[in-house]
């Protein structure tokens, strides 16, 4: 077996000789609360189960994060409330590292959350320019001027969508 580097296990205080390559050796992953099936071998350790020719069970220890998430293939379902108010249900599954990371895994891997931040982005974009344009600041400290701009907008937008619907 490889040296004591690293373990998967659902105990503290539970070691193994489990080497996971990439993972430092005083990190330790808790599979089990991504994924309700996890495969544990007599002493707690995570492991795929398998049987041999003969129909014996033996265990199969992850050697690498690559190994790991194509084992357990963790995932979770998750409720999210849209502009609505309505319940949208999404299912985020992890198949690298990466995949939980915020910018990187969990908007890019989101339809939901993408949505949110190009709306977000958009809405930034907009301020930028007010703020970076002195013409519509201008108008904007006038109330019937800023009635105008907005009564504009609103025709304009109604405009667009009635385009995008036909």
């Amino acid at each position: 077996m490889p040296e004591a580097k690293n373990y998967l296990s659902r105990f503290e205080e539970q070691k193994s000789s489990a080497k996971i390559e990439g993972l430092p050796s005083d990190i330790i992953v808790y599979v089990d609360q991504f994924h309700p099936k996890v495969t544990y071998d007599n002493r707690g350790v995570v492991a795929k189960a398998i049987k041999d020719e003969q129909g014996n069970e033996k265990f199969i220890y992850p050697e690498t994060m690559e190994d790991i998430f194509g084992c357990m293939q963790p995932e979770i379902d998750v409720k999210l409330i849209n502009e609505k108010g309505e319940e949208e249900k999404n299912l985020f599954t992890f198949g690298k590292m990466e995949d939980f990371d915020i910018d990187k895994g969990l908007i890019e891997n989101n339809e939901f959350f993408r949505d949110l931040r190009d709306k977000t982005e958009n809405y930034e974009d907009a301020k930028n320019q007010i703020k970076n344009n002195s013409t519509l600041r201008d108008i904007l400290k006038y109330p019937e001027a800023k009635n105008e701009l907005k009564t504009l907008l609103v025709s304009i937008l109604e405009e667009l969508n009635n385009s995008k619907n036909n």
